[in-house]
């Protein structure tokens, strides 16, 4: 199977308790049915404490029972105790694999690191992580219903965005061209045209309307203060930093519209996100996993803030 993935996706390392925002805390950590079972089976003293630990949600899934915003095994030194107690290989499949996720399209798939760790952000933001680099496995084809015809619209699609966004700097005028696109590229979707649009360039303004961060929910106090003080504008400083972002962005996101044809929703996420984080008034990694953690990894949130 040929799996692909950004240039900076094997120079990530967890730095574990030297970590500035642990992973293991504030949010609700899921356990696979397998690892639910294979903790279940443990025993002596600490087989009884996953058991303990363990309860299922309100959506049926098996998690971890938090105590005081933190997953019940990481201790006081940041360090996981299943990790210690049992091994690396013990490890439920969301602890085994974050930050890293996984997109599989038929007899390939693609890979990559989330802006929500701190050590990954610092990749992302350094490269623009295209062109993509290929490696094959002996994994199994992920075999389902994807429409070829969409797919291969949005591969194109995304080629053309990536190419837009490489030629030259990242400019307000080249962020609202991607939004008039995305409009153009989902017509061509919905009338299964399928065929792509060129990008052109607008004056059009982006107009955000920053009232979306008072319907929100939040995972810390800290970021409902920040993103409900922000005032959106329409005329703000762009790096290659941010240039960055908005290309992982665009590779996480616009492929996947594959499954729900919604490329328009990619776009959109993929430009008031970079948009959101370049006027954020801290450094951009740490503005870059705050917006990650707060919205991007919240369904709710998103179809609030890119609905």
């Amino acid at each position: 199977m040929l799996i692909s993935y950004p240039e900076y996706y094997k120079k990530f390392k967890c730095i574990a308790d030297r970590c500035s925002d642990t992973c293991c805390a504030k949010w609700t950590i899921v356990v696979d049915e397998d690892s639910a079972e294979r903790f279940r089976r443990i025993g002596g003293d600490f087989g009884e404490r996953l058991s303990a630990a363990m309860t299922v949600d309100e959506d049926g899934d098996t998690v971890f029972i938090n105590k005081n915003n933190r997953c019940p095994f990481l201790n006081s030194g940041n360090l996981c105790d299943i990790y210690i107690n049992l091994g690396e290989n013990s490890l439920c499949k969301t602890c085994e694999r974050f930050p890293r996720f996984r997109t599989d399209f038929g007899g390939t798939a693609e890979v990559g690191l989330s802006l929500s760790c701190p050590v990954a952000a610092g990749l992302i933001v350094e490269s623009p992580g295209f062109p993509l680099e290929s490696d094959f496995d002996d994994s199994d084809p992920d075999i389902n219903d994807l429409d070829a015809d969409l797919y291969f619209c949005l591969k194109t699609a995304r080629k053309t965005v990536v190419n837009f966004i490489a030629d030259g700097p990242l400019t307000m005028g080249k962020l609202s061209a991607l939004l008039v696109f995305a409009e153009d590229l989902q017509g061509e979707i919905d009338s299964e045209r399928f065929s792509v649009p060129e990008i052109k360039r607008t004056d059009k303004p982006l107009g955000f309307d920053d009232s979306v961060f008072e319907k929100l929910s939040y995972l810390t106090e800290e970021g409902e203060r920040i993103f409900k003080s922000l005032s959106f504008i329409e005329e703000f400083a762009l790096t290659d930093e941010h240039k960055n972002i908005l290309l992982y962005y665009i590779y996480r996101y616009l492929l996947k519209a594959a499954y729900d044809g919604n490329a328009r929703f990619a776009l959109k996420l993929s430009v008031f996100a970079t948009a959101i984080i370049a006027q954020l008034n801290i450094p951009t990694v740490e503005s870059a996993v705050l917006f990650s953690k707060e919205i991007e990894h919240s369904a709710d949130n998103l179809s609030v803030f890119a609905g």
